[in-house]
């Protein structure tokens, strides 16, 4: 029999509780909260060398930066598809919640190692 673990069933149950009371006050768009989550969900499963606190840390920056950024990144992607195709600000918040806590892990990797900004981007350590 597997079970789940107790720590991610009440992550799991707070966070819905969280997004469904976060989502009830008004100039949020629940479509976009949800979409925040979902990416920011994305990078916490993925980050398997952080411990839990860390991780919760990092989901609510990520939370954070998606809703922000979610009318942006929708805007972004949208200009690279087709006519035909509408990005909603949801996709861009899912997107942008994925991607902001790696790009913030890079950006602290490079400002931990001064001689690397001074020497530029080529150095073969960015991956």
């Amino acid at each position: 029999m597997i079970m789940s673990e107790p720590v991610s069933s009440g992550g799991a149950a707070v966070m819905t509780g969280v997004l469904g009371v976060a989502s009830l006050l008004p100039g949020i768009n629940a479509a976009v909260l949800f979409g925040a989550f979902a990416g920011g969900v994305v990078f916490v499963l993925s980050a398997r060398e952080m411990g839990w606190a860390e991780r919760a840390v990092y989901l609510l920056i990520s939370i954070l930066v998606g809703v922000l950024c979610a009318h942006m990144v929708a805007g972004v992607i949208d200009s690279l598809l087709p006519q035909a195709v509408e990005v909603p600000d949801a996709a861009g918040a899912l997107v942008s919640a994925a991607v902001a806590v790696r790009g913030l892990q890079w950006a602290i990797r490079r400002a931990q190692d001064p001689e690397a900004l001074i020497k530029g981007v080529g150095n073969g350590r960015d991956a």
